[in-house]
């Protein structure tokens, strides 16, 4: 098999870009949650340890971190390994992207909807807080998207589908939330995973699938949303019992479950039929 040198450098432009959406992730995360900063202000990266602004040649994704050995090049302050992490796994699936819906408005969308998750899932392991502004972002953008694609088709329907979506996600895991809170007498669940899963609702209760009817598109929403809950729920279950073996001070039994949320939904854009599809034969 002949892979022509254009398709090469589509996908070597696409992991760089990556790799630098990945370093932009970086600064949402670290600055998002401190309120005295901005994204865009200062213009400039420093070491949090330190403050020394971070050189051109010492900022470049994942190679920068390698070659100083994961520490600040003044003062020898660790860098978190967080930093390398998000920039290859943004590049790596928005490699991922482009092969599975190959250059689309899919592509754009799903490299956007995952950059939010993302961010939003470092920001929540790290500090137990989804920013309202990444949510609220990350819903503008579908509002956007469903509007772009309803006039695409000349079916205004999308527009509908993607506000009704919100409702069914953020609807679903909020009665989650006050059944959780009605048996065990705490807060299950915070309104920040409503939020996200309401977010998580307008991408993925009608995209990237095409509806005959209104009640078509019912049935698979509801579907594919319990399905990311399903997923979200054991994979929480298998990580969350690990890190609270591990974990030794008060917090032991704090576990963010956005991270979780944005698993499910990933694995659901890119795999959830054949998932779905699997386990309607292990049924039968």
């Amino acid at each position: 098999m002949v892979i022509e040198p254009f398709t090469i450098f589509i996908y070597v432009a696409t992991f760089i870009v990556g790799l630098i959406v990945g370093s932009f992730l970086n600064v949402c995360i670290y600055r998002i949650p401190t309120k005295d900063l901005s994204i865009h202000s200062p213009r400039h990266s420093f070491c949090p340890s330190c403050g020394n602004r971070v050189r051109v040649y010492d900022n470049i994704p994942v190679l920068s971190y390698l070659i100083l050995g994961g520490k600040c090049r003044y003062c020898k302050a660790k860098i978190s390994v967080q930093y390398p992490l998000v920039e290859f796994l943004t590049g790596a699936f928005l490699l991922l992207f482009l092969y599975t819906f190959q250059l689309s408005l899919t592509f754009v969308v799903a490299c956007i909807f995952f950059s939010i998750l993302i961010a939003i899932s470092a920001i929540d392991l790290r500090h137990f807080i989804i920013p309202n502004e990444l949510v609220f972002t990350g819903m503008i953008i579908a509002l956007i998207f469903a509007i772009i694609t309803a006039i695409v088709e000349g079916k205004p329907i999308y527009l509908i589908y993607g506000i009704v979506g919100m409702f069914i996600g953020g609807g679903i895991i909020l009665a989650i939330a006050w059944l959780g809170k009605l048996f065990l007498r705490r807060e299950a669940m915070g309104m920040g995973d409503v939020k996200l899963m309401a977010m998580i609702g307008m991408y993925l209760s009608w995209w990237p699938y095409q509806h005959s009817t209104f009640l078509n598109y019912l049935f698979r929403s509801i579907r594919v949303l319990m399905l990311v809950l399903f997923i979200s729920a054991f994979v929480g279950a298998v990580i969350g019992t690990i890190a609270m073996l591990f974990r030794k001070n008060e917090s032991r039994h704090v576990i963010p479950y956005g991270p979780f949320l944005a698993a499910g939904a990933i694995l659901t854009l890119l795999y959830g039929e054949k998932i779905w599809m699997w386990y309607l034969g292990f049924l039968s």
